[in-house]
């Protein structure tokens, strides 16, 4: 029996990275296609190109900037670290982001799924949607978020299985990063909130302890969005501006 569970988590990893190589590949061959085929980007690509320009030329953020400076931090690395074309590095970036997304979903589902067909299906969704093919060939903020959210989305899932304190640290910083890449990361807490909620209505955490780590992610999370906007002498959003983002 002990042979047998030992063969099985031995082989089932082995299994996992061969799905993540092919479904990497075959979404970098569909990537590269659609840049080749669809080269123009779409106008908010071409404004935070500008945004990325003046950044770099003032060295520092632009004035009256309305969007969190970390998505597009991560896009203007080409060019700030090796003088590569602003443009055209953003779109690199979110082609080995978008390349990492496929990779990382099927590490996720492979963790909770043990039909690897399901979990091959899902991997070439992930590196054939439409969306998500677009979202990495263009110099825009959704892969970086969608990255983010990704990794925030495991631990959660990681946390309401072992309710351990690391999972809950790890999904706060990750939604935080989301958050500072698109404002819809701000969602997590209350998502958070609501698998707080059924563990306890399921009795698989205490009341008191909820709580606690209710206070703790929030925390987590607050402090890792001043941190980042400290290191970027980046001024908090007025909260009027951040509702008005959101349709309740």
């Amino acid at each position: 029996m002990c042979a047998e569970e030992h063969q099985i988590k031995t082989e089932n990893p082995r299994r996992l990275f061969a799905i993540s190589i092919f479904c990497a590949i075959l979404g970098a061959i569909i990537r590269i296609f659609y840049c080749i085929y669809y080269p123009v980007q779409s106008r908010d690509a071409y404004e935070y190109g500008v945004i990325i320009a003046s950044w770099e030329e003032m060295g520092q953020l632009p004035e009256g900037m309305k969007i969190f400076p970390l998505s597009l931090w991560i896009l203007k690395i080409p060019n700030h670290y090796f003088n590569y074309e602003i443009m055209k590095g953003s779109i690199l970036v979110n082609l080995i982001v978008g390349l990492l997304i496929i990779i990382i979903s099927i590490h996720i589902l492979g963790r909770y799924f043990k039909n690897d067909s399901a979990v091959l299906i899902a991997g070439i969704v992930a590196a054939t949607h439409p969306e998500l093919v677009h979202y990495s060939c263009s110099g825009l903020r959704e892969n970086t978020y969608l990255f983010f959210s990704l990794l925030a989305i495991g631990y959660l899932a990681k946390y309401s299985s072992g309710i351990r304190i690391c999972d809950l640290l790890l999904s706060a910083i990750f939604a935080s990063l989301a958050f500072l890449c698109r404002l819809e990361g701000f969602e997590f807490l209350i998502i958070f909130n609501m698998i707080l909620f059924f563990l306890f209505i399921f009795k698989k955490i205490h009341f008191s302890k909820a709580v606690c780590h209710s206070i703790l992610f929030c925390f987590a999370f607050g402090l890792t969005v001043l941190i980042i906007c400290y290191c970027f002498h980046f001024s908090a959003i007025s909260s009027d501006y951040i509702l008005s983002r959101f349709r309740f």
